[in-house]
């Protein structure tokens, strides 16, 4: 039998004619049979649109859709939906690769139109293949994902990829964390086109927890905090719970601040607007750096940030002493704060903080004068040259009280030189000279080593005075005591003049002034 569609238009109304006839030595071709199921699909597709819903052969003809029933292909209903199925030869026709017989799209079965935040999607969505017809597909077991359409920042949990059953994927344990409106899901699947499902809204669940969206910033006593509190009230998934409407009340945290310190607002109890409690006018009498507010409503709480109440500038304080040093070195930082009266660091002061020490002020170097950050000033490069005990640095700045360091020591550095502390005089030949030299073991700023007992000698300087002459004394090598030799009945045997004498202790040597014999 071969078959023969075509389709006559009249006036806006397609009618499909199915004309076929027997040629018992012919089977029909895939062309045919693809023609003709596709007629059926169209036919079903106009009825649907005029009526509704789809229609068994007997619809289609009667509406005028078909000249009469196919002998290729039959409708079968199911449920709501209908499926074209083979008959006869075409049962045993291949169908050609561009009319699919597998699922065409997706459905979604049901969405509800509003879900609370954090808890299940309750009815599942569920999502239906379907083949181009609108029939369930069955035997379909294909794997289903869902996903946030239009999420506008929300996240979807749960198992969003799931094998249908029987045509239908269901998706169980979904749910939504952020609050808002115009969500939809989208649902896609190998070999079909990706769709969406109708709007949802998500709203917030139940309160369960304050929150200080704004935490008050550091104030001064008994003047409006420069920001003010500002307090939500949120449900699980820190959605804002806008209908929420019980009052929260502002205190400040127990053991937070000084005793007897004192909150006051406009009013410590504020009804939320659109679930959010705005604070005017807070302020707090006393200084501290340690306080707190806690907001309560509901049976809930919650606490701010730490802030700090300060009082305005009045002294200074060294807050981080200087070390025992050594003289020429850099001495550890010092660093001074400025204070109010109750010992609150002044974060805001643009002070400018001079140094300066108690005693032996020319040896001090570096920078002694530095402004102050964030209520600290800190002088990172102080030296003192001479050594001494009992230095101290006094701190002062504009219309503040001066402070002065705790006492420390400046030692002497290592053995950098001799020097003679007191010179040779001129004398006569193998006459001991009546000023007799003394040399003191320095370090490179001149400080004497007190502590040095190393032994000194004495002996002339190559190229002075006479060639040959000799020098002797009545003792030398001669030990130091405290940091010093000094040489006695010294003399030199022949006349010159020139003459300098070299002492040298280790590595460090020191040369004398120019003096003559005759």
């Amino acid at each position: 039998m071969v078959l023969l569609v075509g389709v006559v238009i009249v006036g806006l109304v397609s009618t499909v004619i199915v004309i076929g006839f027997r040629d018992r030595n012919k089977p029909p071709t895939t062309a045919a049979c693809d023609a003709d199921r596709s007629a059926l699909l169209r036919a079903e597709q106009r009825f649907h649109d005029d009526h509704g819903r789809y229609g068994t052969e007997v619809d289609l003809v009667a509406a005028g859709l078909l000249e009469r029933a196919s002998p290729l292909h039959g409708v079968t209903m199911i449920g709501d939906s209908y499926d074209v199925v083979a008959t006869h030869a075409c049962a045993g026709v291949t169908p050609s690769a561009t009319v699919p017989t597998a699922a065409m799209h997706l459905v979604f079965n049901s969405v509800p139109d509003t879900v609370t935040a954090g808890r299940l999607i309750d009815p599942a969505i569920a999502v239906t293949l379907r083949n181009e017809g609108g029939a369930v597909l069955p035997d379909s077991n294909a794997e289903v994902t869902i996903s946030l359409d239009a999420a506008n920042g929300a996240k979807l949990s749960g198992t969003t990829t799931v094998r249908a059953v029987a045509g239908v994927a269901t998706f169980a344990n979904l749910a939504i964390d952020k609050a808002g409106s115009g969500y939809s899901f989208a649902a896609e699947a190998s070999g079909t086109t990706a769709t969406s499902s109708s709007h949802v809204t998500v709203n917030p669940g139940i309160p369960a927890r304050l929150r200080f969206a704004v935490s008050p910033s550091s104030a001064t006593p008994g003047v409006v905090f420069p920001t003010q509190p500002v307090v939500d009230v949120e449900d699980v998934m820190g959605n804002v719970i806008e209908n929420a409407t019980d009052p929260i009340v502002l205190a400040i945290t127990d053991h937070t601040g000084p005793s007897g310190a004192r909150l006051a607002c406009e009013n410590v109890s504020v009804v939320p607007t659109a679930g959010v409690a705005r604070f005017g006018g807070c302020q707090i009498n006393a200084a501290g750096t340690d306080y707190s507010l806690t907001a309560t409503a509901m049976a809930l709480d919650a606490r701010s940030d730490t802030f700090a109440v300060i009082g305005p500038a009045t002294k200074l304080v060294v807050v981080q002493q200087p070390a025992q040093a050594v003289a020429g070195e850099t001495l550890s930082p010092t660093a001074v704060a400025v204070e109010d009266s109750a010992g609150n660091v002044v974060t805001d002061s643009d002070a400018t903080v001079t140094l300066t020490v108690n005693q032996n002020s020319g040896s001090l170097t570096g920078t002694t004068s530095v402004a102050v950050v964030n209520g600290i000033a800190t002088f990172p490069d102080l030296t003192i040259a001479i050594s001494a005990t009992n230095y101290t640095f006094t701190t002062k700045a504009a219309g503040l009280k001066t402070a002065t360091s705790a006492v420390f020591d400046v030692a002497t550095g290592p053995a950098a030189q001799l020097v003679f502390t007191r010179q040779p005089s001129s004398g006569k030949v193998s006459k001991s000279w009546s000023t007799q030299p003394i040399v003191t073991v320095e370090d490179a700023f001149g400080n004497v080593l007190v502590t040095s007992v190393d032994d000194i000698t004495l002996q002339l300087t190559a190229g002075g005075g006479t060639p040959d002459a000799v020098l002797v004394c009545a003792e030398d090598p001669v030990a130091a005591v405290n940091g010093a030799s000094g040489f006695t009945s010294c003399s030199i045997d022949l006349p010159g003049s020139g003459y300098t004498l070299t002492a040298t202790s280790g590595m460090v040597s020191g040369v004398s002034v120019p003096f003559s014999i005759v």
